[in-house]
């Protein structure tokens, strides 16, 4: 193969060129650089200061003569009777924001992730019952009407001592599940889905001890107390509605203590009125599978507290200590307990409502409580 080959002073001239060519666009670039973009490409580095989040303080008065005292779900609401009213009042300012006539309330219940009042009140005749929701940004109390025929939704009576017993939401299904006990004990339970049709549904018996309704599906646990041995069932709506019994190993008197917002079920051994042991099982699981746990000492069901967000919780209200039971922490505090949400410890201290966490409380008491 022949190379090709430049004569000396054409090669010459290409290198020339080429090197002029550059000369130029570095000339270019500089100018560009240092006049033609100078303002431009300037920027100056400063610090902004991000204002630390205050938590809002809870400190204000409850009445002695208060009655159901509740709390919304982030705590700036607190609801209550008192003498032949009912009130809300916001706990940042102390304010009453609403208030009316307490007559006909039987139930009502905040809802979870929202600043919602669900009331259900009976009407002058004993005869029904009626329902009404409470927004308070609005400050706006409706009645319940059904989406479709914007007819207000009712529950008749069998008597006129019949009353709520209990309410459960599922706030991620939109179901609403109404538990009404006549006056023999025999209880009712009605749905209320996301459309506002209201049904009764069927279930094993009549004899209702606790519900409750699952976060994430929309499931009703409930209890069958009509043999000597409570049986715990769950009633899945996406499965024909056919009760399923939880069948729990060694669980001689079973009772439904909670569930959690992961769905899961919390069932525990009852002996009169305490606990001694938990089950932790889901809807799915199969029959004797789930968590088992021993309680360190048997406890009073109603100072055993399982949290939304799975924590278990002994309050001894004689030395007013909680303890964590899976990690064994314990605080002191002082007053009543009123809620506890994940990790804010909700209290009535000598006639004020306070809010603290529980963390801060553990962490400066922890070598305290040690001694």
């Amino acid at each position: 193969m022949t190379k090709l080959k430049l004569p000396k002073m054409k090669l010459k001239f290409v290198l020339i060129g080429i090197a002029l060519s550059l000369i130029v666009q570095c000339s270019i670039y500089m100018y560009l650089d240092k006049y033609r973009y100078a303002e431009e490409d300037t920027f100056k580095i400063e610090k902004i200061e991000v204002a630390e989040e205050k938590e809002e303080k809870i400190d204000i008065p409850i009445p002695s003569d208060a009655k159901d005292v509740q709390l919304s779900h982030d705590g700036k609401h607190m609801s209550y009777f008192i003498d032949s009213e009912f009130k809300i009042v916001n706990t940042l300012t102390g304010d009453v924001t609403f208030s009316e006539d307490k007559e006909g309330k039987c139930f009502y219940k905040w809802v979870s992730d929202s600043n919602r009042l669900f009331i259900a009140e009976k009407d002058s005749r004993n005869r029904k019952i009626d329902f009404f929701s409470y927004d308070v940004k609005n400050n706006k109390k409706s009645e319940v009407t059904n989406s479709e025929t914007n007819e207000p939704i009712c529950i008749n009576l069998n008597d006129r001592e019949s009353k709520v017993k209990d309410i459960k939401l599922s706030t991620l299904t939109n179901a609403i599940y109404v538990d009404v006990e006549d006056s023999n004990k025999r209880n009712s339970v009605y749905r209320i889905d996301i459309n506002v049709n209201l049904d009764r549904i069927k279930l094993k018996t009549s004899l209702i001890g606790n519900i409750n309704v699952l976060n994430r599906n929309d499931v009703l646990v409930y209890e069958n107390i009509a043999n000597e041995t409570p049986i715990v069932y769950i009633l899945d709506k996406e499965e024909d509605e056919i009760s399923k019994k939880i069948i729990i190993k060694n669980f001689e008197n079973p009772r439904l203590l909670n569930v959690d917002n992961d769905d899961n079920i919390y069932i525990g051994e009852r002996q009169d009125d305490t606990i001694t042991k938990l089950f932790i099982t889901t809807k799915d699981t199969e029959s004797n599978k789930g968590t088992y746990i021993k309680l360190k000492d048997p406890v009073d069901y109603r100072n055993l507290i399982i949290t939304n967000d799975g924590k278990i919780y002994v309050n001894n209200t004689v030395n007013n200590t909680l303890r964590e039971e899976t990690s064994g922490k314990e605080i002191k505090y002082e007053g009543t307990i009123i809620k506890i949400n994940n990790d804010e410890l909700v209290l009535n201290n000598g006639g004020n409502l306070v809010k603290q966490s529980i963390n801060e409380l553990y962490e400066s008491q922890k070598d305290t409580l040690k001694e």
